[in-house]
């Protein structure tokens, strides 16, 4: 295997998770990579094996998940690319033919593909998948309590702004303990939401 990328592995191997998710912070899907190559060459294969949504209409990816080749390959799949670039002049294409002749591209494709030789990669797209459930369960909970206390006050004649509501993340994790076993059974569960606490309201310990 190639040496990890030693910008965010050390001297250590390591692998990267790549995680899709879409507009509203929902994850869409998810891969295990090695760490030595760009996550860019991954980046079709998890939009078109993602776990489930819409068909996005808009890509935004960081910088490692950028490359030139992405955006004739996505226009040419029918999709707006919108990578959010840094350190641009020092990216660089990734080749798995060293020999390969890339014409006008040769200089820029400097970069050697890696491969992922361990066995339990389908283990670990297992547990990257089950991380992902975990990140929806708490987005759709974070989305659900955010939004109830909004309906409350504006019911109660108080003013909320779109433009703030908009600005609402969720994110918040600070009340989430992940920490754990967890069990997948459906529980009898009365429904509904839990009473809503005042803001000054003493937490529970």
């Amino acid at each position: 295997m190639q040496r990890a990328n030693p910008k965010y592995f050390g001297r250590r191997g390591g692998a990267t998770w790549l995680n899709m998710i879409n507009h509203q912070a929902a994850g869409l899907g998810g891969k295990v990579v090695a760490g030595t190559p760009r996550d860019s060459l991954y980046v079709l294969d998890v939009l078109y094996d993602r776990d489930g949504g819409k068909r996005p209409q808009m890509i935004v990816t960081d910088t490692a998940s950028y490359g030139d080749i992405v955006f004739g390959l996505l226009t040419l799949a029918g999709f707006a690319y919108a990578p959010q670039l840094a350190d641009l002049p020092e990216q660089k294409m990734w080749r798995i033919d060293l020999t390969a002749d890339y014409g006008a591209f040769q200089d820029a494709a400097r970069g050697r593909a890696g491969q992922l030789y361990q066995r339990y990669q389908d283990g670990m797209e297992d547990q990257i998948g089950a991380l992902g459930l975990v990140l929806n369960a708490i987005v759709l909970f974070n989305t659900r309590y955010m939004d109830a206390p909004v309906v409350q006050l504006r019911a109660d004649g108080l003013e909320v702004g779109d433009e703030d509501v908009a600005r609402l993340s969720p994110f918040v994790r600070h009340h989430i303990n992940v920490l754990g076993r967890y069990s997948f059974q459906l529980p009898d569960l009365p429904g509904g939401l839990r009473p809503l606490r005042a803001p000054d309201a003493m937490q529970e310990g």
